[in-house]
Order: structure tokens, then sequence, then C-alpha cells
């Protein structure tokens, strides 16, 4: 297989295995496009994601069927787009919380998603974190 272009796979921002088709997604620093590689990092396809200026890229997950992409909007949403390991985009969720997304996991048939918040209380810096549960169409 020839790629049209080749990425030097360093710099991961973040990784999902496939047990199914044996294939990790890789999410690499500073890219807006996923990397599909075999077990042996030998890259397969590339996903490409369009840049949004407003999005940033806080974690990736995925299934046998789905790879899910996890964006803050800056912390007024964030959003969960939703692709195949063909690389075809199938449908985006918008999650209207105001926190900042930091990690997509699921166990089993369940989907969850931390989230980090910080405020001032008394004139000190509190942080908290949450995680939710998701219902994915």
């Amino acid at each position: 297989m020839t790629l049209a272009r080749r990425m030097k796979i360093s710099g991961i921002a973040g990784i999902t295995y496939n047990s199914r088709t044996h294939q990790y997604a890789l999410r690499m620093r500073r890219q807006h496009d996923i990397l599909i590689t075999d077990e042996s990092f030998k890259p397969v396809r590339y996903i490409h994601i369009a840049k949004t200026s407003r999005l940033r890229h806080q974690s990736i997950d995925s299934d046998e069927e789905h790879i899910y992409e996890c964006l803050d909007h800056k912390r007024h949403y964030n959003i969960i787009m939703v692709y195949n390991w063909e690389g075809k985009y199938l449908y985006t969720v918008k999650i209207p919380l105001k926190y900042e997304a930091e990690g997509l996991y699921h166990i089993g048939n369940k989907t969850y998603l931390s989230f980090y918040y910080g405020r001032n209380v008394n004139n000190k810096f509190v942080r908290s974190s949450y995680t939710y549960r998701l219902f994915m169409p």
C-alpha cells in the first residue's frame, strides 16, 4: 500500500485498539488526522478530520465498529465525532456541559466521559473531576 502522505509516529496524543481487526487508531499530537495502523504499527490508512480552530482534541476511544473522537469547544460544550474503522464520518454527539472533557472510555457496552472543572471558592482555586455515563445512539 502506498500512502499519499507519511507521518512520523511520535507524539501520540491518544491510542485505542480494535481487538477484532487487530488495528490501532492513533491520534497524533498537533495533527488533525487519525492514523490507523496494524498490530506492528505499520500505517494502514488515515482518517482525515477537518481542522477546526475552536475545537481541541481531548480523548479517543473505540469499539469493534466505531472510533470516537472527543473534542472540547473551549469549555462551552464538548462533542464526540464518530467514524467507522474505514474512516467514514458517521455522526456527531453534542455534550452540552461547560466542563472540559478529559477522558472518553467504555466498559462493556457502557460509555463514560470524564470532565475537569476548576473554580474559585473563597479565593482558593478548587479543582474537581466528574464522570458521567453517556447513552450513545
